[in-house]
């Protein structure tokens, strides 16, 4: 299936299917009175070795294109108009998660120059110097057979090479019981690369362009935290503080049913979310608290990719 699928938008993306697939005329008629959430990570000419392997980045010239294309073609709205907007035309709103340095140096800047207003959904916890969940489990499973092994003992097929998914505190303690816990953490945060600091969450949170969102004080999976456990890491992550944090939550990882389910997303309404992003494009739909995000990487480089890509997108939506 997934060798049928690479070749289908292999095909779709092709110089001839571009022409087509990539029109404006055909855009229009798609995402008249829809919205698109975008999705970014990275913004860096020098990303660490985590972003750069899992296609997060974005070198920031090209981001600024790629801004450039998406305020060319839709009405960005700002966060805080995400409920109450009536669309009318081709709609987008710009999301980041994590909170990597490369958006405060970088993204940030390209942004209040094009005016383009945005949402960061930040991990608080490695802006107080605590591990990046994510950055870690990452590479233990890249660097070590043997925390796979932990995490998936009995070799499940649904595990096999997501494991950094899978992977709980109590797999990264029993694995530390027999490895250099302090040497290894080290080189995992040399591996994920600088998060942004105390004084850039102040910096921007005084910004009108910009809010700052939940996305859980650790980079855990959510449908593998119980609900004590979920709303915990939840509320830690509240960051009221800050004068421009709004009530909405996007879920690291980001996939249907791996890691979000109806469950987690009752908890989090229940506990004060007023919109849920999660990081796969299911629909374009503005009737609920559920926003499913478009990801952009390196190869939306043109307008007509953009286009293209967009269009294919809402085409095998409808038919799926």
């Amino acid at each position: 299936m997934e060798k049928l699928k690479k070749i289908l938008k292999s095909f779709f993306l092709s110089k001839f299917m571009l022409s087509i697939f990539g029109s404006q005329k055909l855009f229009k008629i798609l995402f008249n009175k829809k919205l698109v959430v975008f999705l970014f990570h990275e913004i860096s000419y020098n990303p660490s070795k985590f972003y750069s392997e899992n296609n997060l980045n974005i070198k920031p010239n090209l981001f600024k294109k790629q801004i450039e294309i998406i305020m060319n073609n839709f009405k960005v709205i700002h966060p805080k108009e995400l409920n109450i907007t009536k669309l009318k035309i081709p709609t987008a709103l710009i999301t980041f998660d994590d909170g990597s340095i490369g958006i405060f140096k970088n993204a940030t800047r390209i942004l209040e120059e094009k005016k383009c207003p945005s949402i960061f959904f930040l991990n608080y916890a490695p802006f107080k110097k605590e591990i990046f969940w994510s950055g870690l489990v990452n590479f233990l499973c890249k660097n070590y057979s043997y925390f796979k092994k932990i995490v998936n003992p009995e070799d499940h097929l649904h595990i096999k090479n997501k494991e950094f998914l899978y992977a709980l505190p109590m797999h990264v303690e029993k694995f530390f019981r027999t490895h250099n816990k302090i040497k290894i953490i080290n080189a995992a945060k040399k591996y994920y690369g600088e998060f942004g600091t105390l004084n850039d969450l102040e910096k921007i949170s005084k910004n009108k362009l910009f809010c700052i969102g939940n996305h859980l004080y650790n980079h855990f999976n959510a449908s593998l935290l119980n609900e004590i456990d979920l709303i915990k890491n939840y509320n830690k992550n509240r960051m009221t503080f800050l004068k421009n944090f709004i009530d909405y939550f996007s879920y690291p990882y980001g996939q249907k049913n791996t890691c979000y389910n109806s469950k987690t997303n009752k908890i989090l309404i229940k506990n004060g979310a007023k919109a849920i992003f999660t990081a796969n494009p299911l629909n374009f739909e503005n009737k609920s608290l559920i926003f499913h995000r478009f990801p952009i990487d390196e190869s939306f480089n043109s307008e007509r990719i953009l286009l293209a890509k967009l269009n294919y997108r809402r085409i095998r939506n409808f038919f799926k």
